[in-house]
Protein backbone atom coordinates (compact mmCIF):
# COMPACT_ATOMS: atom_id res chain seq x y z
CA UNK A 1 0.00 0.00 0.00
CA UNK A 2 2.77 2.35 0.78
CA UNK A 3 4.42 1.56 -2.43
CA UNK A 4 1.26 2.56 -3.99
CA UNK A 5 0.56 5.24 -2.71
CA UNK A 6 4.60 6.28 -3.32
CA UNK A 7 4.11 5.07 -7.05
CA UNK A 8 0.55 7.10 -7.62
CA UNK A 9 2.65 10.69 -5.70
CA UNK A 10 5.80 10.05 -8.68
CA UNK A 11 2.92 9.88 -10.93
CA UNK A 12 0.93 13.03 -9.77
CA UNK A 13 4.40 14.69 -9.74
CA UNK A 14 5.62 14.07 -13.01
CA UNK A 15 1.63 14.88 -14.79
CA UNK A 16 2.25 18.31 -13.18
CA UNK A 17 5.36 18.67 -14.05
CA UNK A 18 3.98 18.06 -17.40
CA UNK A 19 0.83 20.12 -16.98
CA UNK A 20 4.09 23.06 -15.84
CA UNK A 21 5.95 22.17 -19.02
CA UNK A 22 2.71 22.31 -21.39
CA UNK A 23 1.77 25.73 -19.60
CA UNK A 24 5.35 26.84 -20.28
CA UNK A 25 4.99 25.89 -24.29
CA UNK A 26 1.46 27.49 -24.50
CA UNK A 27 2.93 30.61 -23.44
CA UNK A 28 5.58 30.38 -25.49
CA UNK A 29 3.12 29.38 -28.37
CA UNK A 30 1.38 32.28 -27.42
CA UNK A 31 4.13 35.11 -27.67
CA UNK A 32 5.14 33.52 -30.75
CA UNK A 33 1.64 33.69 -32.04
CA UNK A 34 1.59 37.25 -31.38
CA UNK A 35 4.63 38.35 -32.69
CA UNK A 36 3.57 36.79 -35.93
CA UNK A 37 -0.03 38.47 -35.60
CA UNK A 38 2.19 41.62 -35.62
CA UNK A 39 4.02 40.64 -38.30
CA UNK A 40 1.29 39.84 -40.58
CA UNK A 41 0.09 43.02 -39.67
CA UNK A 42 2.92 44.97 -40.59
CA UNK A 43 3.38 43.13 -43.58
CA UNK A 44 -0.25 43.94 -44.43
CA UNK A 45 0.42 47.66 -44.09
CA UNK A 46 3.53 47.36 -46.44
CA UNK A 47 1.72 45.96 -49.09
CA UNK A 48 -0.91 48.54 -49.02
CA UNK A 49 1.57 51.01 -48.94
CA UNK A 50 3.66 49.54 -51.98
CA UNK A 51 0.29 49.41 -53.69
CA UNK A 52 -0.69 52.41 -53.00
CA UNK A 53 2.78 53.93 -54.23
CA UNK A 54 2.21 51.52 -57.45
CA UNK A 55 -1.37 53.39 -58.08
CA UNK A 56 0.17 56.97 -57.73
CA UNK A 57 2.99 55.47 -60.38
CA UNK A 58 0.25 54.00 -63.01
CA UNK A 59 -1.81 57.65 -62.47
CA UNK A 60 1.39 59.60 -63.45
CA UNK A 61 2.46 56.73 -66.20
CA UNK A 62 -1.03 57.27 -67.56
CA UNK A 63 -0.60 61.43 -67.07
CA UNK A 64 3.15 60.88 -68.98
CA UNK A 65 1.78 59.22 -71.71
CA UNK A 66 -1.03 62.02 -72.17
CA UNK A 67 1.87 64.64 -72.40
CA UNK A 68 3.95 62.63 -74.88
CA UNK A 69 0.83 62.03 -77.29
CA UNK A 70 0.32 66.09 -77.18
CA UNK A 71 3.99 66.73 -77.58
CA UNK A 72 4.44 64.83 -80.13
CA UNK A 73 0.36 66.35 -81.87
CA UNK A 74 2.11 69.22 -81.27
CA UNK A 75 5.80 68.81 -82.88
CA UNK A 76 3.78 66.82 -86.27
CA UNK A 77 2.01 70.56 -86.40
CA UNK A 78 4.73 72.55 -85.77
CA UNK A 79 6.88 70.77 -88.26
CA UNK A 80 5.38 72.36 -91.47
CA UNK A 81 5.85 75.85 -89.81
CA UNK A 82 9.54 74.91 -88.70
CA UNK A 83 10.46 73.60 -92.65
CA UNK A 84 9.29 77.04 -93.57
CA UNK A 85 11.46 79.18 -90.97
CA UNK A 86 14.45 76.90 -92.34
CA UNK A 87 13.86 77.28 -95.58
CA UNK A 88 13.85 81.41 -94.94
CA UNK A 89 16.93 81.08 -93.10
CA UNK A 90 18.83 79.73 -95.74
CA UNK A 91 17.21 82.22 -98.72
CA UNK A 92 18.11 84.54 -96.62
CA UNK A 93 21.21 83.67 -96.00
CA UNK A 94 21.58 83.31 -99.80
CA UNK A 95 20.10 86.35 -100.36
CA UNK A 96 22.74 88.49 -97.94
CA UNK A 97 25.65 86.54 -99.56
CA UNK A 98 24.47 87.91 -102.83
CA UNK A 99 23.77 91.37 -101.65
CA UNK A 100 27.13 91.26 -100.46
CA UNK A 101 28.74 90.29 -103.54
CA UNK A 102 27.14 93.30 -105.04
CA UNK A 103 28.48 95.72 -102.33
CA UNK A 104 31.81 95.05 -102.90
CA UNK A 105 31.16 94.99 -106.63
CA UNK A 106 29.48 98.67 -106.26
CA UNK A 107 32.54 99.39 -103.93
CA UNK A 108 35.40 98.60 -106.14
CA UNK A 109 33.43 100.61 -108.89
CA UNK A 110 33.40 103.59 -107.11
CA UNK A 111 36.60 103.47 -105.95
CA UNK A 112 37.92 103.50 -109.47
CA UNK A 113 35.63 106.33 -110.38
CA UNK A 114 36.90 108.07 -107.53
CA UNK A 115 40.51 107.23 -108.95
CA UNK A 116 39.79 108.44 -112.34
CA UNK A 117 37.43 111.77 -110.74
CA UNK A 118 40.77 112.40 -108.77
CA UNK A 119 43.04 111.85 -111.58
CA UNK A 120 40.94 114.12 -113.66
CA UNK A 121 41.23 116.85 -111.19
CA UNK A 122 44.68 116.51 -110.51
CA UNK A 123 44.86 116.86 -115.10
CA UNK A 124 42.59 119.99 -114.51
CA UNK A 125 44.43 121.54 -111.50
CA UNK A 126 47.72 121.21 -113.94
CA UNK A 127 45.79 123.10 -116.33
CA UNK A 128 44.81 125.40 -114.63
CA UNK A 129 48.23 126.09 -113.37
CA UNK A 130 49.83 126.23 -116.21
CA UNK A 131 47.31 129.05 -117.68
CA UNK A 132 47.89 131.00 -114.47
CA UNK A 133 51.82 130.96 -114.93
Amino acid sequence: QELAKNTLLRALQTERNSVHELEAALTTLQLNNSAISEMVQSRDTLVQELNDRVAVFEEDKLVLKAALRQLQKEMKEEAPKTQQLIDDLRDSREETAMLNAEIKELTAAHREEIEEMEDLLLQKQSAINQTES
